[in-house]
């Protein structure tokens, strides 16, 4: 009894409460039997507990060869006596099949090798007892109840050590030492799991008798359970040490998933992409662990892993320690769990093309542009080859199965589009499943309007930029569809630099034009300073190379070079950008005829012209990418610029300015404050000069009288003029309400959303002057809201509608309608209309900044700046002034 008791409390298993209680009883019959002499088990044990494991089989007439393999690597006395383990056995007519054809070429029990026995025992035997269906059970702090599908083994790391010469080392740098001398090598250091596919867990995991068909070749009925493909025939054999479970055949332990494409000739070239992500690592616990059991050895142990950013090694060896190009988990790792979860739960999935699938790539679709650029896919780089990769792996087998082919989605939420007839043969791995298919899934990156920027030799810094500010997640959407222009690194210069021309206009120094450029030696963009004095690109005047400064400065041109919707219909000549700014396209959807103006360009006198373009539409993508032969310019004036500088709007704008000349920033009008100021620079709103103080992030349309319409408006007593406030005619409440009226009416001038002549427009848009009054209007505006503008623009005139009050006949109280006193043309005689303007937000009062030394850019005042924001307008020339109520 006491050596019973002794053995149930080393030896204890994770096993059921009903396999613990039954020992508990059995231990309670030994320890009283003193007492009772007379009990029945006093010198039997109960039948039902069966013999030892070792004693079961022997009695049994056909585990023979099983037998001797315990015999031969010295597990008698543990099968026989002690332990507390599950056995898989084979039987003598299974070893007869194995043994006329295997993967090792062995015909007979004595060709076996004693690595080859180890394999064969030791992976089919568990160090605990498991009924069958308690194998689906596994504690991660609490039980957890049917989930399991893997579960470790009696196999030891040493057993799989191998040496391996360097003729089949992977042609990268990492194996290239070793390469002469080879290496005593294990394909990982973690232990071999079993997989097995038992009913709890699969009904647990959503997954289908046709799955599991799909994937084993194998037909299974309900109940039935497999290790691997491998059918137990009998299951649940009760011993003293332990259970017993014969498979129908002789299992050996499969491949990981990495090692599988190692050695199937037929996915070569996805297996050697796989291979640049590999590297041996010195494995020093298990090199001195390995020479304390062999005296004898005195040599070094490696394991081999994959760059990753999940798995048992994430980063590159020694001087690679921050290499971005990851994997995103390790397929060579034996023990690979999804994150969150147990080793026991889950395992991955791969879908990797074939050979001849990976070659009919390179020559349709997105992969013909990859080929183009590189050749072959020797010639592709690890970034791309890491995306492509990536996107045939999948981390979940339990989200991989057939019956859920259809709702795979990658990581950008985009559909894997993989069918049953894709998979040309599955392989089930000790960490995931693999599956062979006729076809490659690039990821949607490739045919998104990216890929050719992702891929160009030339446009390396628009692709820099696009990673760096993390446009890859807005430019692959499948929501949307774009148009990205992307400049030319062989012509990427010119770009007026906002600060640098703020302190031009203060006459604080010179406006500096920009050339982005990509240092292949560094991996990053770097950017010369030209004189831009009088409009001409002169001199070089430093260099740049702060990385926050580029960043910002990429962005802002990023934003002015994406629209949204597309420029292809041709229909149209102005579009917004993604900033908010608008283009002027001619001859949209005219590929290489294409001509785009941004506002820059616009008061440059130059085009922008299209040198390539890729229609990935075509491929199933999101637009299309225009390569262009200089940067698409936002507007650098801004509305106060323009305003101040146009002899034409100089009554509107000597309305404006006045509120800043004469002091008012604000009136009290019936108890309330009224904001009075048009144009502003203050703290943390800097911009050119002044801003627009009720622009906010926004695009918008000014609307400025002519001269004589203004002094018109003055005359007829509808608005006072500044001179008129300032005299002596005016005072007290009178001067208050005038400025009241004035600030509204030219408000009123004011509207959101920019409206270009030559745009097809019919609608209301709000302007900046809030309806205080129950009267009721032409374009119906509430009490409390903004007064609207109508907007009709066609045939690339625009006619505005006043939002008057309505008014009715004295006699038959009829709605009396406005003549043309209501309408309000733009003017284009003098082409002063469509004039783009810009108001920049900067973190900075450019005027305070010194740009020094440009090439100490981590030091100067002017690197530091930043585009904090900004808003858009468009200004046109009207024949009227704008009236309201």
């Amino acid at each position: 009894m006491i050596k019973l008791f002794k053995l149930f409390k080393t030896k204890r298993s994770p096993m059921g409460i009903s396999q613990i209680f039954l020992l508990a009883i059995v231990g309670s019959m030994f320890a009283f039997s003193s007492c009772k002499d007379d009990y029945h088990y006093d010198d039997e044990e109960p039948g039902w507990l069966g013999e030892s494991i070792y004693d079961e089989l022997e009695s049994r007439d056909s585990f023979s060869v099983y037998l001797k393999m315990i015999n031969d690597l010295g597990y008698t006395n543990v099968m026989q006596k002690t332990g507390s383990k599950t056995l898989l056995v084979a039987s003598d007519a299974a070893f007869d099949r194995f043994f006329k054809d295997n993967e090792w070429g062995v015909s007979s029990y004595e060709d076996l090798k004693e690595g080859q026995k180890k394999l064969i025992f030791k992976y089919c035997m568990i160090n605990n007892a498991y009924l069958i269906e308690t194998l689906a059970n596994f504690n991660d702090g609490e039980l957890q109840k049917g989930t399991a599908m893997r579960r470790a083994t009696g196999l030891e790391v040493t057993d799989t050590i191998n040496f391996e010469d360097g003729s089949t080392f992977p042609e990268s740098e990492w194996w290239d030492s070793h390469r002469s001398t080879g290496m005593y090598l294990v394909r990982d250091e973690t232990n071999k799991p079993l997989v097995y596919f038992l009913q709890s867990a699969l009904d647990n995991a959503d997954i289908t008798n046709n799955d599991f068909k799909f994937i084993s070749g194998e037909e299974r009925e309900d109940g039935d359970a497999y290790f691997f493909s491998d059918k137990v025939i009998e299951r649940d054999i009760t011993c003293k040490n332990g259970y017993v479970h014969v498979l129908k055949d002789v299992l050996i332990p499969p491949k990981n998933m990495a090692e599988y494409l190692e050695s199937d000739d037929d996915v070569s070239i996805f297996s050697k992409l796989l291979e640049r992500f590999s590297a041996p690592y010195y494995e020093k616990k298990l090199t001195t662990s390995y020479k304390e059991k062999y005296v004898d050895f005195q040599d070094s142990i490696f394991s081999k892993h994959y760059f990753s950013n999940y798995g048992a090694q994430s980063q590159y060896p020694e001087t690679h320690e921050n290499a971005e190009d990851l994997l995103d988990y390790d397929p060579g790792w034996n023990s690979y769990n999804v994150e969150g979860s147990g080793l026991q739960y889950d395992m991955a999935a791969m879908f990797v093309p074939t050979n001849e699938a990976m070659l009919k790539y390179l020559t349709e679709g997105s992969g013909k542009v990859l080929a183009d650029r590189y050749g072959d896919w020797n010639g592709v780089p690890d970034e791309h080859v890491a995306d492509f990769i990536n996107h045939h792996l999948r981390a979940s087998l339990l989200l991989s199965v057939p019956s859920k082919f259809d709702k795979m989605i990658d990581n950008g939420s985009h559909e894997m589009n993989v069918t049953e007839e894709d998979i040309v043969e599955p392989y089930v791995a000790v960490n995931g499943v693999v599956y062979k298919t006729n076809k490659a899934y690039p990821p949607y990156s490739y045919i998104a309007v990216t890929g050719p920027v992702s891929f160009g030799e030339n446009t390396k810094v628009f692709d820099w930029a696009v990673e760096k500010n993390e446009f890859d997640l807005y430019l692959e959407s499948e929501e949307s569809q774009y148009s990205f222009f992307v400049p030319s690194d062989d012509y990427f210069e010119g770009y007026i630099e906002p600060v640098s021309y703020t302190r031009s206009v203060a006459e604080l120094g010179k406006p500096g034009a920009l050339k982005f450029w990509y240092d292949d030696d560094d991996k990053t963009v770097k950017a010369t300073v030209y004189d831009y004095t009088g409009g001409t690109i002169g001199d070089s005047i430093g260099l740049i190379d702060n990385y926050k400064f580029l960043k910002n400065r990429l962005e802002d041109l990023l934003d002015a070079h994406i629209v949204v919707g597309g420029v292809e219909t041709g229909d149209e000549e102005y579009f917004f950008t993604k900033g908010g700014s608008v283009i002027k396209v001619t001859n949209g959807g005219e590929g290489l005829n294409t001509k785009i103006l941004g506002g820059g360009n616009l008061d440059r006198g130059e085009t922008v012209n299209v040198l390539e373009v890729y229609n990935q539409m075509a491929l199933g993508g999101n637009g299309y990418t225009y390569v262009i032969d200089k940067p698409i310019q936002a507007p650098l004036k801004s509305v106060y610029s323009v305003l101040s500088t146009t002899p034409q709007f100089s009554s509107f704008y000597n309305l404006c300015i006045g509120f800043q000349n004469n002091g008012v920033s604000a009136i009290f009008k019936n108890g309330k404050k009224v904001d009075c100021e048009v144009f502003v620079r203050k703290n943390n709103y800097y911009g050119v000069d002044y801003n627009v103080k009720f622009f906010n992030n926004y695009n918008y349309t000014v609307y400025v009288p002519k001269n004589d319409a203004v002094e018109q408006a003055i005359s007829d007593g509808l608005i006072h003029s500044w001179d008129e406030i300032n005299s002596a005619s005016i005072s007290g409440q009178d001067s208050i309400d005038a400025i009241y009226n004035l600030i509204r009416f030219i408000r009123y001038h004011f509207q959101d959303n920019s409206v270009y002549a030559g745009m097809t427009v019919d609608a209301n848009y709000q302007t900046a002057t809030a309806k205080t009054s129950d009267t009721t209007t032409i374009l119906y505006t509430y009490k409390n809201k903004y007064f609207k503008l109508g907007v009709d623009a066609s045939g690339g005139n625009i006619t505005l509608t006043m939002d008057k009050a309505k008014y009715y006949s004295e006699t038959t109280k009829d709605e009396i309608p406005y003549g043309n006193e209501i309408k309000a043309t733009v003017q284009k005689d003098d082409g002063l209309y469509n004039i783009m303007a810009r108001d920049y937000v900067f973190n900075k009062n450019p005027r305070s900044t010194t740009i020094g030394n440009i090439d100490d850019s981590e030091n100067s005042t002017f690197t530091s700046t930043e585009i904090y924001s900004s808003s858009t307008a468009v200004i046109h020339q009207i024949d009227k002034v704008l009236t309201f109520e």
